[in-house]
């Protein structure tokens, strides 16, 4: 998994002034294609309410549906496939980013998904920007400008929202995983599998939701575990360590003790003698 990705700020965004090269609303030709191609400094959003298709950016295909918007950045290259059975209806703008710069960060990812609610508005908003760019009355530059950055930042919160709620599912499953499963001897790899994301990002989503390592929350998962059986089981030390998933008591009672403040032997013995 890569590294991080620098996100563009609401400031830097507003600071660059969009302004608008092109705009369309057409329904498509069936099985219309547009052959790859890139554009040197300009940005493109496509949104498609109706019809089906392939949507290739840098050679990555998507299905086009009605529940992503689609977004280009200059020089990335990018081609579409209508469907000839389903023709494509498609609202399109172009639009330059002054004093837009490379190492601003990630304006938006290539394909943003969005609810009903966002989709709706998205929608109204992107239609109105073509309305407005076809009346050319006085004063509509600011307008669409004004109405462009609406536009996107109603896309760039939905793609946080987004990756936000990702980020909560894969901390859940995780969290699921080792409470059904700490008594054996998983690994960060067996964890991240059962999330369905790499290592190294399940760990880097995980101290960032939580503020612990996944290994710091297994231990005291097991440490958990290890309590209950020391208050009301009658297993020896070495019994609970291993069905706690401990490899051995030593080990155990190296971690009980950083977790609980003691060794399990002076925990179940304190607590013994105080229900007595």
């Amino acid at each position: 998994m890569s590294s991080i990705v620098k996100k563009v700020t609401i400031e830097q965004l507003k600071n660059c002034r969009p302004e608008i090269e092109f705009t369309e609303c057409r329904r498509w030709e069936a099985g219309r294609v547009v052959d790859v191609h890139l554009h040197k400094d300009i940005f493109q959003i496509d949104y498609f309410p109706e019809g089906n298709g392939v949507y290739a950016i840098n050679g990555q295909k998507f299905t086009i549906d009605a529940k992503h918007f689609y977004m280009i950045f200059p020089m990335q290259s990018h081609s579409i496939d209508g469907s000839k059975a389903a023709p494509l209806y498609g609202l399109s703008v172009k639009f330059r980013l002054k004093k837009w710069k490379k190492d601003n960060g990630q304006l938006l990812s290539s394909v943003i998904g969005v609810d009903n609610s966002v989709r709706f508005r998205a929608e109204k908003v992107f239609r109105s920007i073509i309305s407005e760019s076809l009346l050319k009355k006085e004063g509509s530059i600011q307008t669409i400008s004004q109405k462009l950055m609406e536009l996107i930042l109603l896309l760039l919160k939905s793609s946080e929202n987004r990756v936000r709620e990702n980020q909560n599912h894969l901390v859940e499953a995780a969290m699921r995983f080792m409470k059904e499963y700490f008594p054996k001897n998983i690994s960060l790899a067996d964890i991240a599998k059962a999330a369905g994301v790499s290592p190294e990002y399940l760990c880097r989503v995980f101290k960032k939701e939580t503020k612990k390592t996944l290994f710091a929350v297994l231990r005291k998962i097991r440490c958990e575990h290890v309590k209950e059986e020391l208050l009301f089981g009658k297993g020896k030390i070495y019994e609970i360590a291993v069905h706690a998933g401990f490899k051995n008591a030593q080990y155990m009672d190296r971690v009980f003790k950083a977790v609980a403040g003691k060794t399990p032997l002076a925990y179940r013995r304190e607590n013994i003698l105080e229900e007595k």
